[in-house]
């Protein structure tokens, strides 16, 4: 076995840190950023084949924060109705898609600014062991999605007999 794939997630850590400290300096690349930290998160955790770079699917922004009871992922997609969404697991991954469909009921529009994006997007997370994806509920309501993925239940013990040999 080879000494660089022991040291292959010490190097993925020295890399995600080095995107945390350019996203500091340089706002504008936040985007770069987090598609290059997805990608890394991606090839170490999700294990799911690559797709490489679609210019016409985006991100919605996402909150990703633990309590005591769950994880929670919110994310914003005001304008998505309920039907054009969905959500799955693949193993430890959250994978949310769907459609923004731009309804202007007007012909011709000749736009001074645009920074809404419509079409097609998808997120995805790589999820901490120990969850229950059973019990995932979901809401979605006044623009935000927000999926609750309890954690299992940790106060289940159990006995096993060991056989001590020598």
């Amino acid at each position: 076995m080879s000494t660089q794939n022991s040291d292959f997630p010490a190097d993925v850590a020295k890399l995600l840190a080095q995107f945390a400290r350019l996203s500091q300096r340089f706002s504008d690349q936040d985007e770069i950023d987090a598609d290059m930290i997805r990608l890394l998160q991606q090839f170490m955790g999700a294990k799911r084949p690559f797709h490489g770079f679609s210019e016409h699917v985006w991100r919605p922004p996402t909150d990703v924060y633990e309590t005591e009871d769950a994880m929670v992922v919110k994310v914003e997609i005001a304008g998505v109705e309920k039907d054009a969404f969905h959500l799955e697991f693949s193993r430890n991954v959250l994978i949310v898609r769907g459609r923004r469909s731009q309804k202007l009921g007007i012909s011709q529009v000749s736009y001074h600014r645009m920074e809404i994006k419509y079409g097609e997007f998808e997120v995805e997370f790589a999820l901490p062991l120990g969850l229950d994806q059973d019990r995932t509920t979901a809401h979605y309501r006044d623009g935000f999605l927000t999926i609750t993925i309890p954690k299992e239940d940790t106060q289940i013990t159990r006995s096993v007999s060991i056989d001590i040999q020598g």
